[in-house]
């Protein structure tokens, strides 16, 4: 009697696992699409579930493969934009600072806008470049960007915090170092008032200065053969610019304000990004700066501006240059009559082939007739050639080490550290290097002309 009662405690034990697992598939089962349900059910009654399972599971994950996925962008690690993936797409991002222009006093034609163009002579490779999307007149204003959208080392002056660090720093009124480090500033902060300006800025810029050796090998035997020597010697001054500012500026950075300035963050990659931007895009405007115009020995100092929106539209030797009219805004006019589907261009001034490539990474699709600067040439020559090699092999090692030194916790105790500081400001340059490295004549900068109308 027991025996029987134990073995119907335990049936009715099975029994009720049962439920609970019938309840639970059910419940599953409630999880499952419509179409699914029924199937299994139609198969369970056909006793094909073995059959089914199998076929749904296949199904399904194929269903998942196909599923289009959005591909994760992967930035260069330069790229100091914070949180790009809120930028928006490409087309975005050039409508966004178009607006936000437009809203902040920028006057645009009406009959411009933005397009993707064929390069001449690259078979399928477009860029972007200005559009005209109705008739402009010869002589008719392109644009118009006011003054308060100008961007150059005298908006540190009433930065929300960087304004008493520039006040007090030396090394910030630069015209590349200080600019560098203002665009880096907001670019790391994602609620910046410049923040679509920035997001509209590539995040990489394709100069010679970062190419390998085999590319530069390769993209050098496209220029004329009598301008090949100057191009090692332009790139080169390339990266004397990055570097040579760097260690003007970031030094004393790090170790005064360490809290505000943590190499880490305001990497040497980072610090080419802005540098590489303010080398390729930048106009020379003239302001007013004490400790700058000591260093000049002038009343007014050139400095290197950017002017966002002005910066867009792709060069053209016939084009009109970006002028300056008298209230201080950045103009551009129409060097011909423009019409529906046509390119809007401007001039990037009278330079070589190998000045083009070396500062803005193109060659132009007509053959320059100009020179290269008699610089660039005699650094290839001789026994100036021998001089100039020397120092940067000594150079390139030195700020090879720093950049080593730098990135360890303890560096601020290092008299290694303290010793590249001291060679950053006399690394010895030889003299007419120096004039190459000097931020006036070393970018690709072009001078504003004051335009009367």
């Amino acid at each position: 009697m027991a025996a029987r009662r134990k073995q119907a405690g335990g049936s009715d034990l099975e029994s009720s696992n049962d439920q609970d697992r019938e309840a639970r598939d059910d419940e599953h089962k409630h999880n499952l699409p419509l179409w699914l349900r029924r199937f299994l059910d139609h198969a369970k009654s056909q006793q094909l579930v073995f059959i089914a399972l199998p076929l749904i599971l296949v199904i399904v994950l194929g269903v998942i493969t196909l599923r289009p996925s959005r591909k994760a962008i992967l930035y260069p690690a330069g790229y100091a934009v914070a949180d790009p993936e809120t930028c928006g797409t490409d087309d975005e991002r050039v409508s966004n600072v178009l607006r936000w222009a437009v809203k902040n006093g920028a006057w645009i034609h009406p009959n411009v806008s933005t397009g993707l163009f064929e390069v001449p002579g690259k078979k399928g490779l477009k860029i972007r470049g200005v559009l005209a999307t109705g008739n402009v007149k010869h002589k008719e204003k392109i644009f118009i960007i006011p003054k308060k959208l100008l961007i150059n080392i005298e908006q540190m002056k009433n930065h929300p915090w960087l304004s008493s660090i520039y006040a007090e720093t030396p090394q910030l009124h630069d015209s590349i170092g200080g600019l560098a480090v203002l665009l880096l500033v907001e670019a790391m902060n994602a609620t910046s008032a410049i923040r679509p300006y920035l997001c509209s800025l590539p995040p990489m810029v394709p100069l010679p200065v970062f190419y390998g050796p085999s590319k530069l090998a390769r993209v050098k035997m496209e220029l004329p053969a009598n301008e090949r020597g100057a191009m090692d010697s332009l790139v080169e001054a390339r990266r004397d610019v990055i570097q040579l500012h760097y260690m003007k500026v970031m030094p004393t950075l790090f170790l005064k304000y360490p809290d505000l300035f943590p190499p880490k963050e305001f990497s040497y990659e980072r610090w080419a990004w802005a540098v590489s931007l303010i080398m390729s895009r930048t106009w020379g405007r003239q302001i007013t700066d004490p400790i700058l115009n000591k260093k000049t020995g002038t009343n007014t100092s050139m400095a290197h501006t950017m002017g966002p929106g002005a910066d867009m539209p792709n060069h053209n030797a016939s084009a009109y240059e970006a002028m300056q009219d008298k209230a201080g805004s950045l103009v551009l006019i129409a060097d011909r009559d423009v019409t529906p589907g046509d390119q809007i261009y401007i001039s990037y001034g009278d330079k070589c082939n190998a000045e083009f490539l070396a500062h803005y990474g193109f060659i132009p699709s007509y053959a320059s007739v100009k020179t290269c600067k008699s610089n660039a040439t005699l650094h290839t020559l001789g026994k100036e050639n021998t001089t100039v090699s020397k120092w940067r092999r000594e150079w390139r090692n030195k700020f090879k080490t720093f950049l080593t030194i730098v990135n360890d916790d303890r560096f601020r105790s290092s008299k290694a550290y303290l010793a590249m500081q001291s060679s950053a400001s006399n690394p010895g340059l030889p003299s007419h290097l120096a004039s190459d490295a000097a931020p006036a004549s070393s970018s690709s900068t072009a001078n504003l002309k004051v335009h009367a109308s």
